[in-house]
């Protein structure tokens, strides 16, 4: 399988990208927390052996990307995956997102549609519309969100426990994560507290995040979407609850014997819902 690997100048840092195979159409993969690129490693060759090529990034903070010099927005993330796509001529693409990834790949779709075909949207809910409910510990919600939005002091207080702090989020996120392999593959990129400042600055925007999307006039998606959960993972009703708030139709996929991890837990099941929803 040929890999293109590269790096895009940003203003303040590089954004790591691999483009893997020559298919005509492009499928763009967008990572969560507290992940990498790696997390679409098993799932790349199944869409690559069906004649797609498939396009990674490491997300600004994460992998083998720069740490920005300040938190980004999911708009600001979005802008520069677009102009990663320009720079690569592509168009047409088909754009997956779980988890912090679903929110930048939302943007990405609503704010750049002109080089948006489809959107998948996975493992996760949009800020403005419903993750909040998510983030109330109130209300059951989780606590993790509020105690990562203070990127630097989390990244700090956690500091040189980060496998203990990680792995803890593994073993619910992926029916492999207590496994040691699968630990030491992910926490590779989180080891220290500057690789966990950049993937808590994800964090840090969400209010920000949620004021922009409520009031974008760009909010609500133009092409075909498709929300898609694993069945062991966050609700699919949950992720549903925030597409329905910005797309008028959607189609819906379950990804079986799979949690929050759909390229790592399933990706045979999940390259085949993918497919499909490209080719119906």
């Amino acid at each position: 399988m040929k890999t293109f690997e590269n790096y895009y100048i940003s203003t303040d840092s590089k954004i790591y990208y691999q483009i893997h195979g020559e298919g005509q159409q492009t499928i763009l993969l967008i990572h969560g927390w507290p992940f990498t690129s790696l997390e679409w490693q098993n799932l790349i060759p199944y869409l690559v052996n069906q004649n797609y090529q498939v396009m990674t990034i490491d997300l600004p903070g994460c992998g083998k990307s720069d740490l920005p010099e300040k938190a980004l927005t999911k708009f600001e993330v979005a802008k520069a995956i677009n102009e990663i796509l320009v720079e690569n001529s592509l168009k047409d693409v088909v754009v997956l997102g779980t988890d912090i990834g679903m929110m930048v790949a939302y943007s990405l779709a609503a704010n750049f549609s002109e080089r948006i075909s489809k959107v998948i949207l996975g493992e996760g809910s949009l800020p403005g519309f419903g993750l909040e409910e998510l983030m109330d510990v109130a209300k059951g919600g989780s606590w993790h969100f509020g105690f990562q939005m203070q990127a630097k002091m989390a990244s700090s207080v956690i500091a040189g426990n980060e496998r203990a702090y990680y792995s803890n989020f593994y073993k619910i996120m992926s029916n492999s994560g207590s496994q040691d392999q699968f630990i030491d593959k992910h926490i590779s990129y989180y080891q220290t507290q500057e690789q966990s400042l950049g993937g808590f600055y994800h964090y840090q925007t969400l209010l920000e995040d949620a004021k922009f999307n409520q009031e974008n006039p760009d909010k609500f998606l133009k092409m075909p979407v498709l929300v898609l959960n694993g069945s062991q993972g966050i609700p699919q009703f949950v992720t549903e609850n925030s597409v329905k708030q910005v797309a008028d139709h959607y189609e819906k996929a379950i990804v079986s014997n799979c949690a929050h991890t759909l390229g790592e837990d399933n990706p045979k099941e999940t390259a085949q819902n993918i497919l499909n929803f490209i080719n119906d």
